[in-house]
């Protein structure tokens, strides 16, 4: 796709919605981190430094997800032309994709209408009146994978000087760590459940 796109930089993870650049890859995060030392100096040749220190937040990075429908990212091995057998069928992909810019970006247009006019439906009753209404399932989301961290550490270093020759640095460390891994969907791309 390097090749294909004429540039190193090329990115596959995003495309034009309604005239915005829109990517599927993002990364949000927010862990405040606190920390609280302590220096007591109880000599002039000896020192005793304490920490202690917390993280809590959370760290995601979104990416698409799809079920039941065909992939969605423009580098996908099968909708390239290096897996095609026939070197006519090679050679007018190679030109298409080199061209039309578009066939190298997400296409979120046919994602949301894939979604909209999908046959995957539930029934679900809305009112005690017998109306139904019908609630399209999305084949492709925008999922955002979580990993929200809490950390605890306690630090203590002792350092003392006996002589210009001899001295002496030891230190205590400890650090409590849970991470909660999981995923959400950030968006049903058009669709109403997923």
């Amino acid at each position: 796709m390097y090749d294909l796109a004429g540039s190193n930089y090329y990115n596959s993870h995003w495309g034009y919605q309604e005239g915005e650049k829109r990517n599927s890859r993002i990364n949000s995060s927010f862990q405040p981190l606190g920390v609280l030392r302590h220096l007591w100096k109880y000599n002039k040749n000896s020192e005793l430094s304490t920490s202690v220190g917390a993280l809590k937040g959370s760290y995601g990075k979104t990416r698409l997800d799809w079920y039941y429908a065909p992939d969605p990212r423009p580098d996908y091995y099968g909708y390239l032309p290096s897996y095609q057998e026939s070197q006519d069928l090679k050679d007018m992909l190679s030109k298409s994709i080199s061209e039309n810019e578009t066939l190298r970006q997400v296409n979120w247009n046919e994602i949301y209408l894939f979604n909209k006019t999908s046959s995957g439906e539930i029934l679900k009753e809305l009112n005690y009146s017998g109306d139904i209404s019908s609630e399209k399932l999305s084949h492709y989301v925008l999922q955002e994978q979580r990993e929200d961290p809490t950390k605890l550490t306690f630090n203590t270093n002792l350092q003392t000087v006996f002589s210009d020759k001899i001295g002496f640095n030891g230190g205590l460390s400890y650090v409590y760590q849970k991470t909660k891994y999981f995923q959400i969907v950030k968006d049903l791309l058009g669709g109403t459940f997923f």
